[in-house]
């Protein structure tokens, strides 16, 4: 697997990029490279697979995080991070495969007469073996750069790969539904762009051309919870990220994302995560140093 993933990162250099999220010559590959630092993890209405190729991430979410390096995959419909942080010294290359409604509406007609055994387990065993089989296919992808046929047939094999995967019914349900709604999507997408502005349901109403009882039903249908909820969340991982990976402190923290009270902030922040922002920033470090990826920690006080 080293050998194709040194394979798959000549391909990358000779493109001689730039930081930034790139378009290439492939109509539906894009590619991402940061140096260092927060990482803006792209937001699409459609569905794609992220496949990183060099260097690692962390990744939060409510959830809490995760870390990500080469070889490992984020497949859009199973897990949205809402930041992400370049972990230090090393190079971040990602390729941004994504397919449009048609293309998977297109697959599963094709398929539809198959028996499709969809498996259930995401052990590392089978973690690696989709690893394996994604990276195979985006060589031929770009081997086959120039035929568009090719291209196209590869990208079918793609989607069809992904379909029978343990992620298979969480992918087609999430990307129909993207279908339906569009527009509540759009939103979706402005409010992770502006969270940390003031706005109310009735401006994204008006935004997405709805009634506002009507917005406020489809977005929480589509999203799994308001539009304001949905602002909350995103806040408080970023502020959860800033104290962890930039050592800023608890009111530092609360006034970059958009929070004009302190108390209203922390009070948020231990509905959310169980705890006050010291005590859970505390015991985060604790799980890094445990698990052996130490990072440059502060004393506790910078967090006051």
């Amino acid at each position: 697997m080293k050998a194709e993933l040194e394979k798959l990162y000549s391909y990358i250099l000779k493109l001689n990029l730039q930081d930034g999220i790139f378009k290439t010559n492939i109509p539906y590959i894009n590619i991402q490279k940061s140096s260092a630092g927060k990482l803006n993890f792209p937001i699409l209405s459609e569905s794609f697979i992220y496949y990183i190729v060099s260097g690692s991430i962390c990744a939060y979410n409510d959830d809490g995080f995760r870390e990500f390096s080469e070889g490992d995959f984020i497949i859009s419909q199973s897990y949205r991070p809402t930041s992400c942080t370049v972990q230090k010294n090393n190079m971040f290359l990602a390729i941004i495969v994504h397919f449009s409604v048609d293309d998977i509406v297109s697959v599963l007609i094709d398929i539809e007469d198959e028996m499709l055994k969809i498996n259930n387990s995401t052990d590392d065993i089978l973690l690696e073996k989709y690893s394996e089989k994604f990276l195979e296919i985006l060589i031929r992808i770009f081997d086959s750069c120039g035929n568009r046929f090719m291209m196209n047939h590869i990208k079918k094999e793609f989607i069809y790969e992904i379909i029978v995967s343990s992620y298979g019914k969480t992918f087609i349900e999430n990307s129909l539904n993207i279908q339906l709604s569009s527009k509540i999507f759009n939103i979706n997408s402005w409010i992770r762009q502006n969270y940390k502005n003031e706005f109310s349901v009735e401006d994204l109403a008006l935004q997405a051309n709805m009634s506002i009882s009507n917005f406020h039903q489809k977005f929480k249908a589509s999203v799994g919870m308001g539009p304001i909820q949905c602002q909350k969340k995103l806040r408080l991982v970023e502020a959860r990220r800033l104290m962890l990976d930039d050592s800023v402190n608890v009111t530092s923290a609360a006034l970059e994302v958009g929070y004009e009270s302190v108390s209203q902030f922390v009070s948020d922040y231990r509905r959310m995560f169980g705890c006050s922002p010291q005590k859970d920033i505390q015991k985060i470090r604790k799980r890094l140093i445990i698990s052996g990826n130490v990072r440059d920690i502060p004393d506790n006080e910078a967090l006051n």
